[in-house]
């Protein structure tokens, strides 16, 4: 604005002490050109002065004006599909369960008998056992147990009667072999040699197994008093054995012994594995025996 005053000031001054200039006169056909200068010199003034007033401000907002950035062309996108690529699900693999450590135990080798012994619990098992048999006795032949098994299939098929004469002979300390030679003869119908074996059996002491054996064969053969003592020693490592009661019973009562029959038949049925039909046995003898 001073601007402005201060060319209004030097425009006063040109027409003397404050006025306008007096106006001279022109001739007429140069009235019409002489004032146009200075209008438009006026009017370029003004532009100026008001230009020049207000260029700080028009200056601020060209500098606060946001420039937007210039984007280059973008290239068309292709006209053909592109196959879109699906990576493929990624496989882990199971996480496998981590191993319990094991003691490592190594087993010492196996003696010949103890082998042997392995081989007769498995032959009880098998449905040919005489492969296992022979070979467990080639490793222990005191195995006795496994020959006398072998014996008894052999002799299904009239063959084990060497086998039990060289067994005889060379183990005569052992009673089972003699009583099942006794067994033999007698359900072949020999009994005369059932009683050779009998006898010779007589002055040893078998196992219990065979001890019950040979008690019935002595039954058999009538030989009572070895019978009875055969189940009195039974009785002594099995007291409530029925069935040892029920031999004794039958023993004295084929001797006459009435009484003590009548006693071991009673015992007989107050034990718990008595079979059903030497039961009804018992009661029978038992009646006979109360109205003698």
């Amino acid at each position: 604005m001073s601007v402005i005053n201060d060319t209004l000031k030097a425009l006063e001054l040109r027409g003397g002490r404050g006025a306008l200039p007096k106006a001279v006169n022109v001739p007429a056909s140069q009235s019409g050109r002489r004032p146009l200068p200075r209008v438009a010199l006026l009017l370029a003034v003004l532009l100026v002065a008001v230009a020049w007033a207000w260029w700080p401000t028009v200056a601020r907002l060209l500098a606060n004006a946001p420039v937007e950035p210039v984007t280059p062309p973008q290239p068309a996108p292709p006209t053909e599909p592109v196959a879109q690529v699906v990576p493929a699900p990624e496989h882990k693999p199971e996480a496998k369960p981590e191993a319990k450590p094991q003691l490592a135990i190594q087993q010492s080798p196996l003696s010949p008998a103890e082998q042997a012994r392995q081989l007769w619990q498995q032959a009880q098992q098998a449905d040919n056992p005489e492969p296992m048999l022979e070979q467990a006795l080639a490793l222990d032949p005191h195995l006795h147990p496994a020959r006398l098994a072998l014996i008894e299939r052999l002799s299904q098929r009239g063959e084990g009667d060497d086998l039990l004469l060289r067994a005889a002979r060379d183990y005569p300390q052992q009673a089972a072999y003699p009583v099942l030679a006794a067994e033999l003869a007698l359900a072949a119908g020999d009994n005369t040699l059932a009683e050779q074996w009998l006898s010779w059996s007589q002055r040893l002491v078998p196992e219990p197994d065979w001890r019950a054996r040979r008690a019935v064969v002595a039954q058999q053969l009538g030989w009572l008093e070895l019978a009875s003592e055969d189940y009195l020693a039974l009785l002594n490592a099995e007291p409530m054995r029925g069935t040892w009661w029920f031999g004794l019973g039958y023993a004295r009562d084929a001797g006459r012994d009435l009484n003590g029959a009548e006693t071991a038949y009673r015992k007989a049925l107050a034990s718990t594995d008595l079979s059903q039909q030497a039961r009804e046995f018992v009661r029978d003898r038992l009646t006979v025996l109360e109205n003698r």
